[in-house]
C-alpha cells in the first residue's frame, strides 16, 4: 500500500472518492474499508447486515461505528463479517442458521465479537449461500453456519453455530466460499473442495456431495481461485485460465454452455492474474489490467453496455489501470489503480451505492463522501499561489512531482496532470474550493485552494 502523509488534524473525517481499499459484497449489500481504517456498508438492511443498528436501507455508504482498525471483511447472504487489526472476528446480520457464529439463532443489526480469540488472519463469504470460512494464523481453517451439503467440511450434515474446524491441519493458506460448496488451497499449492458437488464445481470428475474435503486432481501448481455460486474458476502459476461447474449460461468462458467436472483450460492465453466468480457469469483481470466479463448479462452485469450474454471472454471497455475486481449475485464492483470504486449491474436494493436505485450496464464510479477542508493543515514546503486564484495555480515544492490530481468537494477528480509541472490550468473550473494532490515517489500530499 503507498504511504499516505497526512495532512490532516483530524484524518477520519477527511476522504477524497479514490480512498477505497478493500470491498466485500453479496447479492444485495456491499461492505468496505477506507484507507483510514473505518468500515463503510450500503444496499439492502432487512436482516440488519448493514450494521448501523437499524433495518433501513442505504442507497449511498453510511459508516459502521467509529472504530478505525478494521483490516478484512465479508458479505454473504444478508450477512456481514469482519476482521479487526488486533485479530478478533466479528459478525451482523441474518442468523437463521448459526451463520453469525456467535452461539446464537439471533439476528443482530450491529457488529458483535465472534468467541474471545484473537489471531484470526483471514476471512471470506459465499455469493448466494449461508455459511463463511475463516483462517487462523497458525494455519488452522474454519467454518461454520449452514451446513446441508456437508459445506462445513467436518464430516456431518449439521449447520454450526460456532467456528468448526475442517480436519486436523495447519497448513491452509486460502479459502473462498461457494453458493453451498467451499474450495481452499493448502500450501503445497494443492487445491481442495466439499460441499455441494450438483453440478461438478468440486472438480473432481463426479457430482456426488463431499462432507469432507477432497483433492481437486493432483496438481500443485494453482496459484489463484474463486468459488461462485454452482461454477469454480482458478489460474495456475503459468497465468492460464481454468472453469469447472455448471455453464448454462457460459459462465465458464469455453464457448459453450456444457458443464464440466474437472477443470477445463479457459482460452490458451497465460496472462491472467485476478478471477471473480459470481451467479451464472465470470469476471478476471489480465496482467495488462484489462478486465474482461463473460456468461450471464442479465442485468448489465458484465459492464459492457449490453445485456447480451457472453460464452467466452470478451473485454470490458479500454481502461487497463484495474487492480480488483468483486462479483457476486447479478452485479459488479472493481477498483482502479488510483483507489476509485466503480459499481454496475442490479441495483434493486441500492447495493451500487450511487444514491440510486436504476440498474447499471457500465461502470459507475462510487463516491468515497464530501469532503471537509477545515481540518487541512499548512506545509510549508508544499506551497500553491495564488490562492484563490482565477487562471494559473503555481506550485511551489521541494519534491520532484509526479502527477497533480484535483478533487472536488464531493471527492470527485475533475482534473488529472502527468510530470513535473509547476503551472497548472484551472481557468475551466467551476468557482469553489478544490483539494490538489500531489504524487511524489509514491507519497501523497494534498493541499486546499479557492477558484475564484
Amino acid at each position: 500500500m503507498k504511504k499516505i502523509i497526512s495532512l490532516f488534524l483530524v484524518l477520519p473525517f477527511f476522504c477524497l472518492a479514490q480512498c477505497w481499499e478493500k470491498i466485500s459484497i453479496s447479492a444485495t449489500h456491499s461492505l468496505a474499508i477506507k484507507s483510514n481504517g473505518t468500515l463503510w456498508a450500503w444496499g439492502d438492511n432487512s436482516y440488519g447486515q448493514i450494521g448501523d443498528g437499524t433495518f433501513i436501507d442505504r442507497a449511498t455508504p453510511i459508516q459502521i461505528g467509529s472504530d478505525t482498525d478494521w483490516t478484512d471483511l465479508a458479505a454473504a447472504t444478508q450477512t456481514s463479517l469482519a476482521l479487526k487489526a488486533n485479530g478478533t472476528l466479528w459478525s451482523w446480520g441474518r442468523n437463521d442458521f448459526g451463520q453469525l457464529g456467535d452461539g446464537t439463532f439471533i439476528n443482530k443489526n450491529m457488529p458483535i465479537q465472534i468467541g474471545t480469540d484473537t489471531n484470526w488472519s483471514s476471512i471470506d463469504s459465499n455469493p448466494s449461500g449461508y455459511h463463511f470460512q475463516a483462517l487462523k494464523t497458525n494455519g488452522t481453517l474454519w467454518v461454520w453456519g449452514l451446513n446441508t451439503t456437508g459445506q462445513c467440511g467436518d464430516g456431518t450434515l449439521i449447520n454450526k453455530n460456532v467456528p468448526t474446524q475442517v480436519g486436523n491441519g495447519n497448513t491452509w493458506i486460502s479459502v473462498k466460499g461457494g453458493g453451498s460448496y467451499t474450495l481452499a488451497i493448502k500450501a503445497d499449492n494443492t487445491l481442495w473442495g466439499w460441499g455441494s458437488n450438483s453440478f461438478g464445481q468440486l472438480g473432481d470428475g463426479t457430482t456426488t456431495n463431499r462432507s469432507l474435503p477432497v483433492a481437486i486432481g493432483n496438481n500443485t501448481d494453482w496459484s489463484a481461485f474463486e468459488a461462485g455460486t454452482f461454477h469454480s474458476l482458478a489460474i495456475k502459476n503459468n497465468g492460464t485460465l481454468w472453469g469447472w461447474g455448471r455453464n448454462n449460461a457460459g459462465q465458464l468462458g469455453i464457448g459453450i454452455t456444457a458443464s464440466k467436472t474437472l477443470p477445463t483450460q479457459i482460452g490458451s492465453l497465460d496472462n491472467w492474474s485476478k478471477i471473480a466468480a459470481g451467479s451464472e457469469f465470470s469476471m478476471a483481470i489480465k496482467q495488462d489490467g484489462t478486465i474482461w466479463s463473460w456468461g450471464f448479462n442479465n442485468n448489465g452485469q458484465l459492464g459492457d453496455g449490453t445485456l447480451v450474454s457472453k460464452t467466452a471472454p470478451q473485454q470490458m471497455g479500454t481502461l487497463s489501470n484495474w487492480e480488483d475486481i468483486i462479483i457476486n449475485g447479478y452485479r459488479s464492483t472493481a477498483i482502479n489503480a488510483d483507489g476509485t470504486l466503480f459499481s454496475w449491474g442490479l441495483n434493486n436494493d441500492g447495493q451500487i451505492g450511487d444514491g440510486s436505485f436504476v440498474t447499471r450496464t457500465t461502470p459507475t464510479a462510487i463516491d468515497c463522501g464530501p469532503l471537509s477542508t477545515n481540518d487541512l493543515e499548512e506545509y510549508s514546503d508544499f506551497i500553491l499561489f495564488p490562492n484563490p486564484v482565477s487562471n494559473e495555480l503555481n506550485i511551489n515544492s521541494k519534491y520532484e512531482i509526479e502527477s497533480i490530481s484535483i478533487f472536488n468537494l464531493l471527492g470527485v477528480k475533475v482534473a488529472h496532470h502527468n510530470g513535473d509541472e509547476k503551472s497548472i490550468y484551472v481557468g475551466n473550473l467551476p468557482k469553489g474550493i478544490y483539494i490538489l494532490e500531489l504524487i511524489s515517489n509514491d507519497t501523497k500530499l494534498y493541499k486546499k485552494f479557492t477558484k475564484k
